[in-house]
């Protein structure tokens, strides 16, 4: 029951096709874990998953699970691995992004309320092993690990867009030096479209947008 019902919220309210096996959840602690969680690529592109996760592992506020925002004491993200593929001058995040914000915006979702806010008090996600390019001549770059303190507060949560910006600002730097690397096989047009998607993403978070 808790898979489809993450599943289902997941794509009503951003469009995204995810898949995962086992999931625990406790109520009466808010802790629990989620198993081989995926996110499935965008049609026309060769992996199977944009992004794929072993495990996620959280101790939870039972007290807020039904609130406006959800307070998570602890988060830990482990096993992720990521594809990122150009087809022509595009690429499968760009994809992503392009359908999520529709959704995000209520074009194409099915609910009216916007996505649900939480808080990580402590974050730890394991190094990030991402895949750049087809399967066979793919590149693998290690983004390293992140550990996060205080991400949104009980008061003012965060949902997954400002999450997500705020990911990207601490990957930064190790996606920008793969995208300076002569051997990574993307077009230089396409390299240089991911660095300015990079900055504008970023800048709109230390912003504040």
């Amino acid at each position: 029951m808790a898979k489809l019902k993450i599943k289902e919220h997941v794509r009503n309210r951003t469009g995204l096709t995810v898949d995962m096996g086992l999931v625990y959840l406790y109520p009466f602690t808010g802790n629990g874990s989620i198993k081989n969680f995926r996110i499935q690529n965008p049609s026309g592109f060769y992996a199977k998953n944009v992004l794929s996760i072993d495990k996620i592992e959280f101790k939870g506020n039972h007290r807020t699970l039904y609130s406006d925002v959800t307070v998570i004491d602890q988060m830990k993200v482990s096993g992720i691995g990521i594809s990122f593929e150009q087809k022509d001058m595009r690429n499968n995040f760009q994809s992503l992004y392009s359908d999520g914000v529709k959704y995000y915006r209520g074009e194409g979702s099915s609910v009216e309320e916007g996505l649900k806010g939480f808080a990580i008090r402590d974050l730890i996600i394991d190094p990030i092993i991402i895949s750049i390019g087809p399967a066979i001549l793919n590149k693998k770059v290690d983004l390293g690990g992140v550990h996060m303190t205080d991400v949104g507060t009980p008061e003012h949560g965060v949902g997954f867009y400002r999450f997500g910006r705020m990911l990207l600002e601490s990957y930064q730097p190790e996606i920008q030096k793969a995208m300076n690397d002569p051997t990574t096989p993307l077009t230089s047009e396409m390299k240089a479209v991911v660095v300015r998607w990079l900055e504008t993403h970023a800048r709109a978070e230390k912003s504040g947008l």
